[in-house]
């Protein structure tokens, strides 16, 4: 009897130890899909908020989804920015400043830790300069750039859930909200009137200075009110391509098992500090690094569930780790927001950070939730009470010392660990790297 008891015991233990193999490999089995949608102002999606419809699909999903409405981004441009969210590492561990650099070969990106795990990793952007990020199309199986003006976007995600069998993990970067608007579909030229948003002429604007990029204006029209409308016209169409992904995964019976993020590479700047389509200022000001983050899995998540806790894009990755059950990289520097997710408050950071560099100046902010450091260059630091509102926000550096010295310590010791050498001004581009980057509305 002793023997059959030990027998049946055993037994059990087996079955439970292969059930929990099961649920694991279930686990790892799930298909990933991280968006980021450029220069986004997430005040600008109607679940946030807005007045206008620009974001039907968003609002639909954002029902059962997690919302983190406080994700700064570790840059207020694209290269550096999404070099972060792919590797969970700052600026100065992946070393990618600015389009001509290289990734670091001493980083891991998310796609190479589960192209180990036996998934299919794949980049479809429609930024046409992401190949001048050296390095980043050979973390990926499939490496795609698909510029706004070709219309071939749709037509690369279709292909791709055509041809996949293997779990994937597919990174798409929406282009649309980017200035200019010129290569919108001729459906979404004009969604909105700009009867309906605040008037200013350009003229005026030139006149402060470079306010406006030069490669918005189109000729004749002389009124900020026609862009405005026209740049949420171009986040309906990012939303549109949102809801083509959706149906597709719908119609292919993937959307239960499929992880959903979608983030922003940065912000931009719609008139706030006299800035119009703007970001990658000195400033770093509040709407070029802040963003949002929407993380949805149909079936699983329940409600409208709002964080408002500062978090960073670093903490992206290894929060698609631990959903997946996958042990975090050691030279990852975000964190899991897995606990919050499920409740528990315990967030390990206190502090984010954010960084810019342009024509050889070099800027960085430190940020909690109440205060905000910008270390700008040649040492001049300013220090910002983020519980006012933005308008009535002054340096305060001088008044509050004692908060000043204490994020002063905390930046140093971050520039000490991450940017431990001298930026060099520019990667020497070729003059066809050039002229698609100026095509884009870049000054190179």
């Amino acid at each position: 009897m002793k023997k059959i008891i030990i027998i049946i015991s055993v037994f059990f233990a087996c079955l439970v130890f292969i059930s929990g193999i099961f649920l694991v490999r279930h686990h790892h089995r799930l298909n990933v899909v991280l968006i980021t949608i450029d220069a986004l102002r997430w005040d600008h999606l109607g679940f946030m908020g807005y007045g206008k419809d620009t974001s039907p699909a968003l609002d639909n999903i954002s029902k059962n989804s997690f919302l983190f409405t406080h994700v700064i981004t570790q840059a207020n441009f694209t290269p550096p920015s999404i070099c972060s969210l792919l590797t969970s590492t700052y600026p100065g561990k992946h070393k990618v400043f600015d389009f001509g650099y290289e990734i670091s070969k001493d980083v891991v990106s998310i796609a190479e830790i589960l192209k180990k795990k036996g998934y299919f990793t794949a980049l479809i952007s429609e930024h046409a300069a992401f190949d001048i990020i050296k390095g980043l199309d050979k973390r990926f199986d499939l490496f795609e750039i698909s510029g706004v003006e070709k219309s071939e976007f749709k037509e690369k995600i279709k292909g791709f859930l055509n041809i996949n069998k293997k779990p994937f993990f597919l990174y798409l970067h929406l282009m649309s909200p980017h200035a200019d608007f010129k290569f919108l579909p001729v459906g979404y030229q004009r969604l909105f009137s700009p009867e309906d948003y605040f008037s200013q002429t350009i003229n005026t604007l030139k006149s402060q200075g470079n306010k406006i990029l030069p490669n918005v204006l189109e000729p004749g029209i002389n009124d900020i009110s026609y862009y405005l409308a026209r740049y949420d016209s171009a986040i309906k169409y990012a939303d549109s391509q949102i809801a083509y992904l959706l149906n597709m995964l719908d119609g292919k019976k993937l959307t239960d098992k499929t992880l959903i993020i979608i983030s922003s590479d940065h912000g931009e700047l719609l008139g706030e500090h006299g800035y119009y389509f703007h970001h990658r200022t000195p400033g770093m000001y509040e709407q070029e690094i802040k963003v949002g983050c929407l993380i949805y899995h149909r079936n699983h998540i329940e409600g409208f569930n709002t964080i408002g806790q500062q978090v960073e894009s670093i903490d992206i990755m290894p929060t698609i780790l631990d959903y997946l059950k996958i042990p975090k990289n050691r030279d990852m520097q975000g964190v899991s927001l897995y606990p919050l997710i499920k409740g528990d408050n315990n967030y390990e950071k206190k502090y984010a950070f954010s960084f810019s560099f342009s024509r050889g100046s070099v800027n960085h902010v430190v940020r909690t939730d109440k205060h905000k450091l910008l270390l700008q260059h040649g040492g001049v630091l300013s220090l910002f009470d983020l519980s006012l509102e933005e308008s009535a926000q002054n340096d305060i550096y001088t008044t509050e010392s004692v908060i000043g010295k204490e994020l002063n310590l905390v930046l140093d010791d971050y520039i000490k660990e991450n940017f431990s050498f001298r930026l060099e001004e520019h990667i020497q581009l070729s003059e066809k790297e050039k002229m698609r980057l100026r095509s884009l509305g870049y000054t190179y």
